[in-house]
């Protein structure tokens, strides 16, 4: 029954994704390649079901199984009677459709290594019960009140999310409903599947520009980081975002590499769940639609016209939130930015307040080293980025590649301010916060990296898998 359970949790997410993707895609679904479809149809798939989830919970249907599986089937026959009558039943076998060339020994060796990381974090997320504070003192207190009493609006579970986007409560929620038990360690399949996810969307962007060996090498390197292994063995929300921001980073800039709008429309997509998925997400929306202005004044004036109904897919996920969630999550990021800051613990204030305003730089610039370069959280990931700089000027600084540089630059750059001038300061000093908001970008930053560090040996012929 366990099985049945599991298997129920992870396949009405993935088939509900898919269904949305290919109402996204239109007749670019068909160039997608399997393991593409199934790394976006589950985090694509998760998170409108937890989008349904927010809106019959705001008007104050029962959030149960049924309720859920109703909406989910009701929108599976509309748009599934939609797709077959614009396009012939057999567009649906593409979805299954493939080609696999033949493994040279070192890819069987990447490969190998990279499926024993993921059944490591499958093992480690479900053989261990809840043992994160934050997690158990907020997310599944208000994940286990969706399943106990079907709502997340009363007085009690507010005070434990607050201000903070719903995503991951209602999605654990999900896991606790589709259960139909308070697991306290199975439901948390669904983190290391987003790893998985997020390994499968990596490797497939890379296949479109990169040989198989290429962008096997630098999948495992993604999956043999350390810190993301943690974080997709655990319940926190850190995961959950920089799968959708990174993911949306990915599809963002193939979409001003190639101009070619069903990226955009992936990507867009992802973003609004980023901005669902914690306040950070905000920040991180604003810094890639800002990159965007700026290619599209200096790029490409026409890309505005691609853009229009996959910008209006972004404000249709975010704009639940904006209306019937609470504002005080955009007030609250607005006010640590410009620098409205709140107490510090005592240890923090005592040595942000020994030193003069100006001197809190060669502090942040001290941590930032260190976190950089001498914790093994990101092992050679941002040395490897720092060659890219050094030993490619030429190719990072040719168009579309220094808007990809300019999305991390921004990111670190609004670190530094919300670190510097906000009540995240303290997070800093005593190490509680920075990897975690570290590694929405750490993705990109690689990513980056296999897009730059190549030769013309990589370029890849033809995409079998």
């Amino acid at each position: 029954m366990i099985f049945f359970n599991l298997v129920f949790l992870l396949l009405i997410p993935f088939l509900f994704g898919l269904l949305i993707l290919a109402l996204l895609l239109g007749k670019r679904f068909e160039n997608y390649p399997i393991i593409e479809k199934i790394g976006l149809s589950f985090p694509i798939g998760l998170g409108f079901i937890a989008l349904i989830m927010f809106l019959l919970g705001a008007f104050n249907i029962p959030l149960t199984l049924l309720s859920i599986l109703i909406v989910i089937f009701t929108i599976f026959l509309l748009v599934s009677t939609y797709l077959i009558k614009s396009r012939p039943p057999i567009f649906f076998l593409a979805a299954l459709k493939f080609k696999v060339s033949k493994f040279s020994v070192l890819e069987i060796i990447m490969l190998v290594l990279i499926i024993i990381k993921v059944v490591f974090v499958y093992f480690s997320a479900v053989i261990k019960p809840l043992i994160d504070v934050d997690s158990f003192q907020f997310y599944s207190i208000v994940a286990k009140e969706i399943f106990f009493r079907h709502n997340f609006t009363d007085l009690y579970t507010t005070q434990f999310y607050g201000d903070k986007p719903l995503l991951p409560f209602l999605q654990q929620g999900w896991s606790f409903l589709a259960l139909n038990a308070s697991n306290d360690a199975l439901f948390k399949i669904i983190y290391p599947t987003f790893f998985l996810c997020l390994l499968l969307i990596f490797y497939s962007v890379l296949r479109r520009s990169f040989t198989r060996s290429y962008s096997l090498l630098f999948t495992w390197l993604l999956s043999a980081l350390p810190f993301i292994i943690y974080h997709a063995t655990t319940a926190y929300a850190d995961l959950t975002i920089t799968l959708y921001y990174a993911s949306a980073a990915f599809y963002l800039f193939l979409f001003m590499k190639n101009k070619e709008q069903d990226f955009a429309m992936v990507g867009f997509t992802m973003l609004g769940f980023a901005v669902w998925s914690k306040k950070a997400g905000l920040i991180l929306a604003i810094v890639v639609i800002l990159v965007l202005l700026a290619y599209i004044f200096f790029k490409d004036r026409t890309a505005w016209k691609k853009l229009t109904v996959p910008v209006l897919i972004f404000m249709i996920i975010i704009l639940p939130w904006l209306v019937l969630g609470r504002t005080g999550t955009y007030e609250a990021v607005i006010r640590n930015i410009v620098g409205h800051q709140t107490s510090l613990s005592p240890s923090s204030s005592a040595l942000v307040q020994s030193q003069p305003e100006e001197s809190k730089l060669p502090v942040i610039l001290s941590i930032f080293e260190r976190k950089l370069f001498l914790y093994g959280d990101w092992q050679l990931t941002w040395a490897l980025f720092i060659a890219a700089l050094l030993f490619f000027p030429r190719r990072i600084f040719s168009s579309p590649y220094y808007f990809l540089l300019a999305i991390i630059f921004l990111d670190m750059l609004s670190l530094f301010v919300q670190f510097g001038s906000g009540e995240t300061l303290r997070w800093l000093l005593d190490g509680t916060l920075f990897d975690r908001l570290l590694m929405n970008e750490v993705p990109v930053v690689l990513f980056f990296c296999a897009e730059v560090i190549f030769d013309k040996n990589h370029h890849a012929a033809s995409r079998p898998l």
